[in-house]
């Protein structure tokens, strides 16, 4: 089975708002190809899909509409696997998510854990999805770097919507799986019980180590985003109406190369180019539960979406234009892909079939406004938003 359009549709996707495929954007894509594979495939799978279809000149999947000529393309994805390639030896990663068809490894599986959370809780923290409305019920099948492979399953436990732990084959040592499980993801260990034959035993979480108690302080809001988040950044943390609103520090030397940028592009008489901001997390204080409030929050990105306007056509009076947006919230939103029309006599907007929002008239003010100071109408844009 050849994974050639599913492989290229998702770095196309990724990549549709970039102004150029260069070696910065190569190296971004090649290394979330070997690090974070897509769906159940390993980078081995990936990088031969590239290096197939490019040898065999396969057809290049029209879903993502690209400014770029194929050929542009192609020597795009050919450096991409290359780099790859120059990655190897890839690194070794701490699970794999295995394919809805594993469900039959389970036959005989052993419970060892019960985990006190919903799927949306467990998916944000360990970044694969759950197989929906299967003969099984929602369960996520993963493979561990130990070779173990291990199971997450819902509903099992009457009017519960928790999730059982279980192992496809017998582990001599269970508390060995929970741990390994708990050691390569942010499940809060709090949160998980050990399974006994007389039923959940006490949580795994030691003195000190649940994230489910409500911070404090400053210092404590800062200690766990670090933790829950893997990063040594810094938050500026204040208390803002019951909500712990905490925002990312910039980074100087990202400053200091914007700064750069924004000065190249001066001095060749062109404005900025759109992007920078940084995430805001914000926590309600009033709940027992932090983390899930937390991640049932997400992350907010001052200007959450990214925006392409494009002039498609212009009869007589009226202009027609597309206005696409992807999403830069985690978890992301559903890319926007949307056509209105204006007239130029009358100013009147007319969004079709389009569901009005905020976000659409504040995308089209982006159109009208710059008119009504005097500017011709704009046959292409893109800003945040």
């Amino acid at each position: 089975m050849s994974y050639w359009r599913p492989v290229v549709n998702a770095i196309l996707y990724s990549v549709q708002f970039e102004k150029e495929l260069d070696d910065q954007v190569v190296d971004r894509v090649a290394h979330s190809l070997v690090t974070e594979p897509l769906a159940t495939l390993t980078p081995d799978e990936e990088y031969q899909a590239l290096f197939e279809g490019l040898l065999t000149r396969a057809p290049l999947p029209a879903l993502v509409q690209m400014p770029q000529k194929p050929a542009e393309l192609r020597e795009f994805l050919s450096r991409v696997a290359a780099r790859m390639n120059s990655m190897r030896p890839w690194p070794t990663l701490p699970f794999l998510r295995l394919p809805e068809e594993s469900g039959p490894l389970f036959k005989n599986a052993t419970p060892v854990a019960r985990i006190s959370a919903s799927v949306d809780y467990v998916q944000a923290r360990i970044s694969r999805g759950f197989y929906w409305g299967t003969e099984y019920g929602i369960f996520l099948p993963l493979k561990l770097r130990s070779g173990r492979i291990i199971g997450m399953f819902t509903p099992y436990w009457d009017n519960s919507d928790d999730i059982v732990l279980v192992t496809a084959a017998q582990d001599p040592d269970p508390n060995a799986v929970i741990d390994e499980l708990l050691s390569v993801t942010r499940i809060d260990p709090g949160r998980v019980a050990r399974l006994t034959a007389d039923g959940p035993g006490e949580s795994v979480a030691e003195n000190g180590t649940s994230d489910s108690v409500p911070p404090t302080s400053e210092e404590e809001v800062t200690a766990y985003l670090q933790r829950v988040l893997g990063t040594q950044k810094a938050f500026d943390v204040r208390e803002s109406e019951g909500v712990w609103v905490c925002q990312e520090r910039p980074d100087p030397e990202l400053e200091r190369r914007r700064g750069q940028e924004i000065a190249e592009r001066a001095s060749r008489g062109l404005p900025p180019e759109p992007g920078g901001g940084y995430w805001i997390y914000g926590i309600e204080l009033d709940r027992s539960s932090w983390d899930e409030t937390y991640f049932g929050t997400g992350q907010i990105h001052p200007k959450p979406w990214q925006v392409r306007i494009d002039l498609v056509s212009e009869i007589g009076h009226v202009l027609m234009y597309r206005i696409q947006a992807v999403s830069r919230a985690d978890p992301p939103r559903e890319p926007i892909d949307h056509h209105v029309t204006i007239d130029k006599v009358t100013k009147k907007v007319d969004y079709r079939a389009a569901p009005l929002s905020r976000f659409l008239i504040d995308a089209v003010r982006q159109i009208t406004h710059p008119h009504y100071q005097g500017e011709p109408w704009l046959t292409t844009t893109t800003f945040d938003l």
